[in-house]
């Protein structure tokens, strides 16, 4: 009678033992799972930073030039406005380069505008994908924790 008792808790510690291989083998694959996620954010980070840096540089070199461009408007403007000051025509003509002159310069002032909003949604998105990453990060520590533990036991 107690051999078979023996063999039967023998044979419960089995299944029991089977059944936590099994967890484990569960908890493996799901972890190499959210590893391949993890791994595929930081990618998908790492190429938005690249965007947005290039973005970012592509437009600061854009305003450099249109810095430049109104610089050298604004200093022929100059020069003809000395040359035209003996004449009424001659005034008209400078008033109305001016026009335009203010004209470009205040859409060059809303495509930065622009520009701006556009490198802000940029951050905020990489800041929203860096906090989705950690919280990634924090499930994937809490679950290497539950394989140690499986392991252990």
């Amino acid at each position: 009678m107690k051999i078979q008792e023996v063999n039967k808790q023998l044979e419960n510690m089995k299944k029991q033992e089977q059944r936590k291989e099994e967890e484990l083998l569960q908890v493996n694959l799901d972890l190499s799972g959210k590893e391949e996620a993890l791994k595929e954010m930081k990618t998908r980070e790492m190429s938005l930073q690249h965007t947005m840096e290039k973005l970012k540089q592509d437009w600061e070199l854009k305003l450099s030039a249109k810095e430049l461009d109104i610089s050298h408007k604004h200093q022929q403007l100059s020069l003809m406005s000395n040359k035209l000051e003996q004449s009424g025509e001659k005034i008209k003509l400078l008033e109305s380069n001016v026009t335009k002159l203010n004209q470009t310069t205040e859409k060059w002032k809303k495509e930065t505008e622009e520009l701006q909003t556009e490198i802000l949604d940029k951050t905020t998105q990489i800041e929203e994908l860096q906090t989705s990453l950690k919280s990634k990060t924090k499930e994937l520590e809490s679950l290497q924790e539950k394989v140690t533990s499986l392991q252990t036991t």
